[in-house]
C-alpha cells in the first residue's frame, strides 16, 4: 500500500513538473514578438534568399491578419511585390494592405527585413498613409521605425 501511494505521489509530481514546463515553455513563446517569430537564421536565409524573403513577409503579414484586429482595425489581405536582394542588410519588399475600412487597398508600402543577431527578421515600422482625396499628396506614404507607444498614444518622427 505504501508503494502504491509513494507511486501515486511520484506521478502526480511529475504531472506538475510537466505542466509547469508546458505552461512556462508556452509564456516564452507569446512573449516573443511577430517579428522574432517570424525570423529566420541568416545562413538558411542565404541558401534561397528570394524565395525566403517572400516567405518571410507572407508569414508576417498573416501573423498580423491572424490578430484580428487586436490592436486596431483588422489586416484583410495584403500582396506582396517587387522583392528586392541588391542590399543584402537590408531586403525590400512593397507591400499593399487591404483593412477592409472602406478606402480599399491602401498604396504599396515598402517593408525591409534586416539582419539582427544572425537573423533576418521584418523591420517594425509606423506608416501614415495619405488618404485625403483633397491633399495634394494624395495616396502618398510615410513610413519610419523610429516610433514609441505607450498605453493611449504613439509618439512619430519623420
Amino acid at each position: 500500500m505504501a508503494l502504491n501511494k509513494k507511486f501515486a505521489s511520484l506521478l502526480v509530481g511529475l504531472l506538475i513538473v510537466l505542466c509547469l514546463g508546458i505552461s512556462i515553455a508556452n509564456a516564452q513563446s507569446s512573449a516573443r514578438s511577430l517579428e522574432e517569430k517570424t525570423s529566420q537564421p541568416v545562413e538558411e536565409f542565404q541558401q534561397h534568399p528570394y524565395e525566403s524573403a517572400k516567405q518571410m513577409f507572407n508569414d508576417y503579414f498573416t501573423g498580423i491578419m491572424k490578430t484580428n484586429g487586436r490592436d486596431g482595425e483588422p489586416l484583410l489581405g495584403f500582396a506582396i511585390s517587387k522583392i528586392d536582394l541588391s542590399m543584402p542588410g537590408r531586403i525590400t519588399a512593397s507591400v499593399a494592405l487591404d483593412y477592409g475600412d472602406g478606402l480599399g487597398v491602401l498604396p504599396e508600402a515598402e517593408y525591409a527585413l534586416v539582419r539582427t543577431d544572425g537573423r533576418y527578421q521584418v523591420q517594425k515600422q509606423l506608416c501614415v498613409f495619405d488618404m485625403d482625396i483633397k491633399s495634394p499628396n494624395y495616396q502618398s506614404v510615410q513610413c519610419t521605425p523610429d516610433f514609441v507607444t505607450d498605453e493611449d498614444s504613439i509618439s512619430v518622427r519623420f
